[in-house]
Parts: C-alpha cells; structure tokens; sequence
C-alpha cells in the first residue's frame, strides 16, 4: 500500500511540475528570429578591404520572411526561394525558385546589422553587411 502511495504521490508531482511548465510556456510570448527583416546591402569587404558595394550590386538586398521564404536581389537579379538556418543558426542555406542554391555564413546579427560571409565561384570570401528598413 505504501508503495502504491508513493508512486501516485510521484505522479502528481511530475503532473503539476508539467502543468506549470505548460502554463508558463503560454505566457511567453514567442521570439521572432532577429534574421527576418528587409536588408539592404550597405558594404562588403573584398580580400581584407571594406568598400562600398559594386555598382552592379546597388540596391541588393534580402527580405527574410519568418514563414521560410526569401526574396533576393543579388548581383541585380532578383528571385525569390525558400531557406533554412542550419548549424546553430550559423548557415543560411537558400533554395531559388530556379533550382539555384545559395550559402551564406551568418558572421553577425543584430537588430540592425547581418553581416555575412559569401564564397563564389572562384573561392573568393566576400563579407556582405546588411542593414535592416
């Protein structure tokens, strides 16, 4: 019997432990990923030197949409994709509409600030920074 008495005194705590979890977690309201916003491109640094963007690429920039949909303007041409947030948010691994894809190092995000690293086709880094509308 005491057996029997200690077991259901174990579930009722383990019950009202889990429903004050439950009752909290509703409470909180739910974080928006700092990554989803509208960025333009501001600088980039090419080989160690920061500069303004090159002319072909005035105006790029990438709307983040918290439902996993992009728009990218990138070198002038614009398309639109799905991405994902891998490696502990340290990727951003983007899908165009045309089979393309496209990774991007997140080096740093802020409220106002993503910078992030880009390798091309000739194993070049360039760090783009964005900043937020």
């Amino acid at each position: 019997m005491k057996k029997s008495t200690n077991f259901l005194s174990f579930i009722l705590v383990i019950t009202i432990v889990a429903a004050s979890f439950n009752t909290n977690a509703a409470i909180v309201a739910p974080d928006t990923n700092p990554i989803c916003k509208t960025w333009n491109l501001s600088a980039e640094t090419v080989l160690g030197i920061d500069q303004a963007p090159e002319a072909s690429m005035v105006g790029d920039k990438l709307i983040i949409n918290e439902d996993n949909t992009i728009s990218v303007k990138f070198m002038g041409i614009e398309s639109t994709g799905t991405y994902i947030l891998v490696g502990d948010n340290t990727w951003l691994s983007i899908t165009l509409a045309d089979g393309k894809a496209l990774r991007l190092k997140v080096v740093s995000v802020s409220a106002t600030t993503l910078t992030v690293d880009y390798v091309n086709s000739v194993s070049e880094h360039r760090i783009f920074v964005f900043t937020a509308l």
